[in-house]
């Protein structure tokens, strides 16, 4: 990629057969691959690396060039049945073709079937994500319960999300989430330090790291973005209204005169005390937090907007604080809209 970058190559054309593709079709399905991996090597990526000789069988490619005294080289570790692929190549293939003749052919075709079907798929699959997936920020994220019936998307929609976080993780993990979503208050590995953890309405996912407390100051008007956690925070002074949007509580308005003019994104500590929107009495926040099925690495983790007195006013995709919600009497309004930044 960086030698088309500095060349100034419109495409990277690689020479990838037909014979290739049959064996990285074998390769997935052994790994337990999706129907996106089998769609074997695509004949054109979004990148611009393009494979033109995906068709051709990779005999009919080496007597062409000694048809026309054209050289090219083997590289050495494509002998070493050390690696799986080559132990598809060497071993297995020639087994195959005892029994199927052209099951390189099948093969491709079946890589070619799998890229129409997912054309369909992928925005099904993509819709499913929107619906049903929940970003928090880089290492948090959580997946509603409800998606988990719609099996067939829920497998490979968590496929796609599994990808996008890059945990590493095969067919048995995404089986292991539908089997385990009715497990609640239990703790599930998955590769790369990340875990999950079913709650009552929500599947919780979190990269184990080590707690370090953070506070940033926001500006009002202006936008806070950490780089660490992938996500950010615009706060915007609104007109007051009567007729504010419906809050998500991804997006909330505050009186400003009671939140007041200065505002600290920090971690959730153990002393916060905290009194819900509609409610009238103060709770301890990570009590309430544990209260709405939030598990305690997660909850312990959790960033919190605060206003100078070190009072909690709101936790993002959560809850704001009750006495600072927009009444008949506000004069002043603070729009806070929370982002992540790894969708």
């Amino acid at each position: 990629r960086s030698i088309q970058i500095s060349a100034g190559f419109d495409f990277i054309a690689t020479g990838h057969t037909a014979d290739d593709q049959a064996e990285t079709v074998l390769f997935r399905l052994f790994r337990g691959s999706g129907l996106k991996g089998m769609r074997g090597i695509l004949a054109s990526r979004e990148d611009r690396v393009i494979r033109p000789l995906i068709h051709c069988r990779r005999s009919d490619l080496t007597a062409w060039l000694a048809e026309k005294g054209i050289g090219y080289q083997l590289d050495s570790s494509n002998l070493d049945t050390r690696y799986s692929r080559n132990r598809i190549r060497l071993e297995l293939m020639p087994v195959l073709q005892r029994y199927e003749p052209d099951i390189v052919g099948n093969l491709s075709f079946l890589a070619e079937q799998m890229q129409n079907a997912w054309n369909i798929l992928t925005t099904l699959v993509n819709n499913w994500v929107r619906r049903f997936v929940i970003h928090y920020s880089k290492n948090t994220f959580m997946v509603r319960k409800e998606g988990l019936q719609e099996a067939a998307l829920a497998s490979e929609g968590i496929k796609a999300i599994f990808e996008r976080y890059r945990i590493a993780a095969d067919r048995s993990h995404i089986q292991g989430v539908l089997t385990n979503q009715s497990r609640s208050g239990r703790e599930f590995l998955l590769p790369g330090r990340w875990c999950y953890y079913p709650g009552k309405r929500e599947i919780f996912f979190t990269l184990r790291s080590c707690r370090g407390d953070f506070s940033y100051q926001l500006a009002i008007p202006g936008t806070f973005v950490n780089e660490e956690m992938s996500t950010e925070i615009e706060a915007s002074e609104e007109p007051v209204s009567d007729d504010f949007a419906k809050s998500d509580n991804w997006s909330v308005y505050l009186d400003r005169d009671i939140a007041g003019d200065i505002l600290v994104y920090r971690r959730a500590q153990q002393d916060d005390c905290f009194c819900p929107l509609g409610s009238t009495e103060k709770i301890n926040l990570l009590r309430f937090l544990s209260k709405q099925g939030i598990p305690r690495v997660v909850r312990e983790n959790m960033g919190v907007v605060a206003d100078l007195c070190n009072k909690v006013v709101w936790i993002p995709g959560i809850r704001i604080e009750h006495r600072c919600r927009v009444t008949e009497s506000t004069r002043r309004v603070v729009k806070l809209v929370y982002k992540t930044l790894c969708r």
